[in-house]
């Protein structure tokens, strides 16, 4: 329920229609990542690719009619072949960091998500090339400042 409540208005580009997110897509979003902790050997390997294309998949059922989306996926299917958990997190810092439109809620949510794939709360000295990944504490601020 606190998931719900603190993502349901997520994304900064939606038009009222996107604005209209149903609380079922959402829920549905939260139950899978919800399987995919408990079920994977996150951070493994190769179960990592396969949690990815669950939490894709899901998203996918909550931003289907957005453009917001596709520009995603253009960036995902890039790197989803041959990237590790670390590397799809760190090309996730690069995508907020070129200013893509996406609220501090959306993108706790996201870093959390990749986090928990590459099995670490990450620090300063392995911040990836494009910048400085945010503490736990920062983006607990970010999610509720914004």
């Amino acid at each position: 329920k606190a998931w719900r409540t603190r993502f349901l208005i997520c994304y900064e580009s939606f038009d009222s229609t996107g604005l209209a997110l149903s609380a079922y897509a959402i829920a549905r979003a939260e139950s899978n990542i919800q399987k995919i902790t408990k079920s994977h050997s996150l951070g493994k390997g190769s179960d990592d690719k396969k949690a990815m294309e669950t939490i894709a998949a899901s998203f996918r059922f909550v931003l289907q009619d957005t453009m917001f989306w596709d520009q995603w996926m253009i960036r995902w299917d890039a790197e989803c072949s041959n990237a590790s958990a670390q590397d799809l997190a760190n090309s996730v810092w690069a995508w907020r960091s070129a200013k893509v439109r996406v609220s501090g809620r959306t993108w706790m949510l996201w870093l959390s998500a990749f986090r928990v794939l590459s099995g670490s709360q990450r620090t300063k000295s392995d911040a990836p090339k494009y910048g400085k990944v945010p503490a736990a504490s920062e983006l607990a601020t970010m999610a509720y400042s914004v």
